[in-house]
């Protein structure tokens, strides 16, 4: 019963027919590469920084599909493991139950927060190999598949990166339709431009712009709280002050040696601390640029961070 109540909660589109615009939003730029992609019979991984729209754009691929007539309403349904009813269950269950329910014609199966659902990646494999269905799966890591299941969907699945909103993406959202000619133009799209810089591209912030900076505080928290400590079992602390501290320097040149010495970790942790918060789109390291691959290997490594607006939230600025 909690079961069939989850899925009517969180698949609207079997009432109303069709995918509401309060929940589309702004459509992304990713949704065009998606729809070359529907009819590839891969499971679709989308993957991204925690509070990014990766929900939001699998609503859009829902829209898409019901809209073109790729699918009836009844076709899709959507499962949502931050939902307890939903996380507690086994996905085959929740699959079975939605298959009395609804009695699809064709599959259209979306597992949203993928790394909370249980006994998922046999069923993905299985609508994958018999063209049974089309799966679509959503995470806030890279590393979304558990070590012993990664080999099972080797060469099954096309994996997509979705980042906070690009400056485009941020003038659709502001429905800014000026284009950079003239200075009077040119002006005003600089004034959008240092805004977008300032905020930085997470949607929620521009909707609750009141609010922009604890939001952000609370995304950093649940990221090293949520998608590090408890999925890599660190210590909370010392991934939360390392996060901290990269994203306070970033475009500095750090290196392992630097970090080990002012947090008083062994070099391998370091390492392995650095790797999870890549993982998790909290922080990225670019390599110098050399024609010399070794070079490239061992020079000092430049931090950079997910999101303009949560740089300037942690970082330290003299002016304040």
């Amino acid at each position: 019963m909690l079961i069939d109540e989850a899925l009517e909660d969180w698949n609207p589109w079997w009432f109303s027919g069709s995918v509401s615009e309060d929940i589309v939003g702004v459509r992304r730029e990713l949704l065009s590469d998606i729809e070359g992609y529907i009819r590839v019979p891969k499971v679709k991984v989308i993957v991204g920084v925690r509070r990014c729209g990766k929900s939001t754009l699998l609503y859009q691929v829902i829209d898409l599909l019901i809209r073109r007539g790729f699918a009836s309403p009844n076709d899709v349904v959507l499962m949502n493991f931050d939902d307890a009813r939903l996380a507690t269950e086994s996905v085959e269950e929740i699959y079975k139950t939605f298959l009395e329910l609804r009695k699809p014609e064709k599959i259209f199966l979306f597992l949203d927060e993928v790394h909370k659902a249980r006994d998922w990646v046999s069923l993905a494999r299985r609508l994958c190999d018999l063209k049974g269905g089309h799966v679509f799966i959503t995470d806030s890591c890279s590393y979304y598949i558990p070590a012993d299941y990664a080999r099972v969907l080797t060469g099954r699945k096309l994996e997509m990166e979705l980042y906070p909103f690009s400056f485009r993406e941020f003038l659709k959202l502001k429905d800014v339709k000026l284009q950079p000619f003239g200075t009077e133009q040119r002006s005003i799209l600089r004034g959008y431009l240092r805004e977008y810089m300032d905020y930085g591209g997470f949607p929620e912030v521009h909707i609750y712009k009141g609010a922009w900076k604890r939001i952000l505080l609370e995304y950093f928290d649940d990221i090293i709280t949520k998608d590090v400590a408890s999925r890599f079992s660190a210590d909370y602390e010392k991934v939360r002050n390392l996060g901290y501290y990269l994203i306070s320097n970033i475009g500095q040149r750090i290196t392992n040696r630097k970090i080990r010495n002012i947090f008083g970790l062994g070099l391998e942790t370091v390492e392995k601390y650095m790797n999870y918060l890549e993982q998790v789109y909290l922080i990225f390291r670019v390599r110098r640029y050399s024609t010399r691959v070794k070079e490239q290997l061992i020079a000092p490594k430049k931090i950079y961070a997910i999101d303009t607006g949560m740089a300037n939230v942690l970082g330290f600025k003299v002016s304040e």
